[in-house]
């Protein structure tokens, strides 16, 4: 079946099929957009929580290091 219109719908096929047609593939990019946006999610959760993890050991190993310096400096 030849193609002779730009939206690559078959020419002897109905404008309500057309519009069906249409309306699939804009549910189908929805679909797409949907799936990367909770990607996108994911990949920002995992990121914040290993940034959460390493940032909480900085500041536990900076606060012993001071409290031990403070013990040091003023003595048992």
């Amino acid at each position: 079946m030849p193609i002779d219109n730009p939206d690559r719908t078959p020419a002897g096929t109905s404008a309500a099929a057309r519009g069906r047609l249409r309306a699939r593939q804009a549910g189908v990019t929805a679909i797409e957009y949907a799936l990367i946006a909770a990607l996108i999610a994911v990949v920002i959760l995992a990121s914040v929580s290993l940034t959460g993890t390493n940032l909480k050991a900085l500041y536990d190993s900076s606060t012993s290091k001071i409290l031990a310096a403070i013990r040091g400096a003023v003595g048992p």
